[in-house]
């Protein structure tokens, strides 16, 4: 059974699309950047609170863009975040099956999300 969405659930999910791609490239970086000063405590602690932070607001976020894609258990999609490896998965597939109903809409995306002139141009259309 193919689920249908309206114009505002489709903005909807483009939205939270575009705010877990910056996420997942956040938390690569953060990762990244705690790998580099592992040995200088000080930069190390100070970094402490950001990858909480940003899992905290990635959790929020999954959970939103599962539920905006009539997500079965989406509780569950964002408990996941806490597991390595599983929440790549999970930021993954979400991500991918966003981008699926964004060019079924005719929306134009991109690496990053779904592109603003492609939204604008959307929901500038009339409703049919």
């Amino acid at each position: 059974m193919e689920k249908t969405f309206s114009k505002d659930e489709v903005l909807k999910i483009a939205k939270e699309q575009k705010v877990l791609c910056w996420l997942f490239l956040g938390l690569i970086i953060i990762q990244l950047l705690i790998m580099l000063v592992k040995g200088n405590y000080i930069i190390y602690s100070m970094m402490g609170f950001v990858p909480l932070i940003l899992i905290v607001w990635a959790i929020i976020t999954v959970y939103r863009l599962s539920k905006s894609l009539k997500k079965k258990y989406c509780l569950l999609y964002a408990m996941g975040v806490f597991i390595p490896f599983v929440s790549w998965v999970i930021l993954i597939v979400l991500i991918h099956n966003a981008t699926k109903i964004l060019r079924a809409s005719n929306i134009a995306v991109g690496i990053m999300g779904a592109k603003k002139q492609s939204l604008d141009n959307y929901q500038n259309q009339p409703a049919i």
